[in-house]
C-alpha cells in the first residue's frame, strides 16, 4: 500500500546517513522492480515486511527510489523474480549495493531520489500531529464554536471514536468522551 511522503533525499551525505537510520533496510521487501539500460533509468519500491511479524493490518511504509545516470549495472545469483528480500543496502563512492537474502545487485548512480513516507512513528510525524492539536486549540482559544470533532488514535480499535465538543447553552460548554458513551466530561 502506498504511503504519502513527507521528504525525498537526494543527496548522498543524506542517504547514507538516513540508510544507517533504518537499518540498511533489514529485512524489507524490494516489492517492484524497473530498470531501462537504454535510458539509464532505475525505479524500486522498498516495503516493510509486516506479512510475519505484525497482526493489526496496518499499512506498510512504502520507499520508492528513482535512479538516474545508472552504469555498472551488476546482477548475481539473483533468485526468483516476485518479491526480493533484502539483507542489507549499501552506498559506498556512487555505487548502491542491494545485498538480498538470494542475491546480489549494484549499479552506479549519478542522480536519485528516495522518497521517505509518512509514519506517526518519526518525529516529523508526531510534530505533524501536534500542528493538528495546536491548530484545534487556537479554534478554541478564539472563540470559534466547533460543535463536535471526532478523531482517533492509532493505537485505537477500528470501532472507537473520540468526541470532543462545545454546548453553547451549558454551564460547563465544552465536553469530551468516547462513542458508547452518552454524554461525556464536561470542563
Amino acid at each position: 500500500m502506498w504511503t504519502k511522503r513527507i521528504h525525498y533525499l537526494t543527496e548522498v551525505n543524506e542517504l547514507s546517513d538516513y540508510l544507517k537510520k533504518v537499518n540498511n533496510f533489514t529485512d524489507c521487501i524490494i516489492s517492484s522492480f524497473s530498470f531501462n539500460s537504454d535510458q539509464q533509468f532505475l525505479y524500486l519500491t522498498i516495503e516493510e515486511d509486516r506479512t510475519s511479524s505484525d497482526f493489526t493490518n496496518s499499512s506498510s511504509l512504502v520507499w520508492d527510489l528513482k535512479c538516474e545516470g545508472v552504469s555498472d549495472f551488476l546482477m548475481k545469483d539473483m533468485g526468483g523474480l516476485s518479491k526480493w528480500w533484502l539483507h542489507a543496502l549499501y552506498l559506498e563512492d556512487n555505487y548502491l549495493h542491494f545485498h538480498l537474502l538470494d542475491g546480489y545487485f549494484s549499479f552506479k548512480v549519478t542522480d536519485f531520489k528516495l522518497g521517505i513516507p509518512y509514519s506517526s512513528k518519526t518525529s516529523i510525524g508526531n510534530d505533524i500531529q501536534r500542528l493538528h492539536i495546536d491548530y484545534l486549540l487556537q479554534e478554541f482559544k478564539a472563540g470559534k464554536n466547533i460543535d463536535e470533532t471526532c478523531f482517533s488514535f492509532e493505537s485505537d480499535p477500528i470501532t472507537e471514536f473520540r468526541y470532543i465538543g462545545y454546548s453553547e447553552n451549558d454551564p460547563l460548554p465544552y465536553w469530551a468522551g468516547l462513542c458508547d458513551l452518552p454524554d461525556g466530561r464536561r470542563f
